[in-house]
């Protein structure tokens, strides 16, 4: 598969991967083989199990400060409804999403508005080339692994000539405790690793030179901004999970095989064990 990079390419079109003739691999895709097994990716997956995927009233809230940051995401329909109660207010959320738009109410679209201001003040005090014009923004790359896995990757932000790379992510807490577990919790070290070697594929004369950050945001006040670089120990473990990821990948499109969890061992944990031990 030679190289593909994509500007402006429709959110839908790349989720859904529509036009391909190969199931793509994807970070959510390796991410749920490693923290689940091959069955719950391949269900999750467009073009094999097409599986649903519900949006949370968080999740939409984090896609449109995402959105409206960037400049780019999906549509936002703005609904002048005072809550959801009624009937009229659930048709018109109904009918946002069918075609394609995230619906938010007037006044909770009014708090992200003025969210953006606290937000913006802190990434410019952060990192102020995030508001870069010559970034690309929502940058699409269609590649092959070494061992020749077809894969996607879509990036925030990214200045190929710099080599910055640069990640949104909306959380509830971005306090620097919280946010360890949660690059391991939510596979983002899997997602630096093959984000990178997207743009490794896509632009090799930089490879080797790229810098990763992640931009995590909190979707409530007082809206925290927190800058987060992470260490050679980190891509140790995205790169390792990637590559066992990938192979069992590859397994699997060739066999037609999609095992679950399978027959496992389970340890006692050192502390039950010692506490029983105490016990005589």
């Amino acid at each position: 598969m030679s190289v593909k990079i994509i500007k402006d390419l429709p959110e839908e079109v790349y989720h859904s991967q529509r036009g391909e003739e190969t199931p793509l691999l994807t970070y959510s895709a390796v991410k749920t083989m490693v923290q689940k097994s091959p069955y719950h990716a391949y269900l999750n997956h467009p073009l094999l199990g097409a599986g649903e995927h519900k949006s949370t009233k968080a999740m939409d809230k984090g896609s449109i400060i995402h959105g409206l940051l960037l400049g780019s995401g999906q549509e936002v329909a703005v609904l002048d409804f005072d809550s959801y109660r009624t009937k009229a207010a659930q048709e018109e959320k109904v009918a946002s999403y069918e075609a394609g738009k995230i619906p938010i109410l007037s006044k909770d679209y009014k708090e992200i508005e003025d969210a953006l201001i606290t937000i913006r003040n802190q990434i410019m005090e952060l990192a102020p080339y995030f508001f870069d014009t010559d970034a690309e923004r929502e940058l699409s790359i269609k590649y092959s692994l070494d061992n020749g896995v077809k894969c996607q990757s879509r990036l925030d932000w990214i200045q190929p000539e710099t080599g910055r790379i640069i990640d949104l992510k909306t959380c509830a807490d971005s306090s620097p405790d919280k946010l360890e577990k949660a690059i391991l919790n939510f596979g983002y070290d899997i997602q630096e690793a093959m984000y990178t070697k997207a743009c490794e594929k896509a632009y090799p004369e930089m490879a080797g030179r790229f810098t990763w950050e992640f931009l995590f945001i909190e979707t409530s006040a007082p809206y925290m901004v927190s800058i987060v670089e992470t260490d050679s120990t980190m891509s140790f473990l995205g790169n390792h999970k990637l590559e066992r990821a990938s192979e069992t990948w590859s397994q699997c499109l060739e066999s037609g095989k999609w095992p679950g969890y399978g027959r496992f061992v389970v340890n006692a944990p050192m502390w039950a064990v010692s506490r029983e031990e105490a016990r005589g």
